[in-house]
């Protein structure tokens, strides 16, 4: 092979190959590190006193209000499971193999 076919070649190469394998691995880590960033913001808004949902669990914290807690670790689990909901979506449009998965065997049918 020739380096002038081989730098036409590598181009697309990585472009087709290796940036479609990469693709779910990488969106798939940075949509689990969303729900990481939203309960890393309850120590930025501790220092700086900044109002919102995160410094109302850290006040909620020492008074031991179990209520409000309950609700911040649910609104925070929310967005998590929303997102890898909506990736999983957009990734079984940008790849075909994940759309296929699900496909490969029919549930079966029951008769009663």
């Amino acid at each position: 092979m020739s380096q002038r076919t081989y730098h036409l070649i590598l181009p697309w190469l990585v472009r087709c190959l290796a940036f479609r394998n990469a693709v779910v691995p990488i969106s798939t880590m940075l949509t689990m590190d969303l729900g990481r960033a939203f309960a890393s913001t309850m120590f930025v808004e501790a220092a700086f006193n900044i109002p919102g949902l995160d410094q109302l669990a850290y006040d909620a914290l020492p008074r031991q209000d179990l209520p409000v807690l309950l609700g911040v670790m649910i609104a925070a689990s929310s967005v998590t499971v929303v997102s890898v909901f909506l990736l999983d979506i957009v990734l079984s449009i940008v790849d075909p193999r994940i759309a296929d998965v699900g496909m490969r065997r029919p549930l079966p049918i029951i008769e009663s």
